[in-house]
């Protein structure tokens, strides 16, 4: 196992195509994902798998703002990641990118419509 700190990203730039040792991974098209974990030490963890792959991307120091799930439409895609991205956030009417306590404010949209939004230290992508 493998665990690569995504270092400060780009403001709004996606966390969907991740290019590692000449090794392209996109998260959007080529995987699926199965599981996401909050754990008691504050990190939220996506699992996701292709035919042949598993990887995880893991926020800690999490604190979740928002999160929408909709369980009455199962008919929906609710596997596919559309979208992942560092982008701000408002904090008495001010559009600021990192709390006081040096943490990035993070999007996670899934095609059905699931969101989740959060603040996070560091981010983690783990290959297996």
């Amino acid at each position: 196992m493998r665990e690569i700190e995504i270092v400060t990203t780009e403001l709004f730039k996606s966390l969907l195509e991740i290019d590692i040792d000449d090794v392209h991974f996109d998260l959007h098209n080529d995987y699926d994902c199965y599981s996401i974990l909050f754990s008691k030490d504050h990190e939220l963890t996506l699992s996701l798998k292709s035919s042949d792959k598993e990887v995880k991307l893991t926020f800690k120091g999490v604190t979740v703002n928002y999160m929408f799930l909709n369980l009455t439409d199962v008919n929906k895609d609710i596997t596919t990641i559309d979208s992942i991205y560092r982008g701000r956030y408002e904090d008495s009417n001010v559009l600021r990118e990192v709390t006081d306590d040096s943490r990035n404010y993070y999007y996670i949209e899934f095609y059905s419509g699931y969101t989740i939004e959060l603040f996070a230290r560091t981010v983690f992508f783990v290959t297996s």
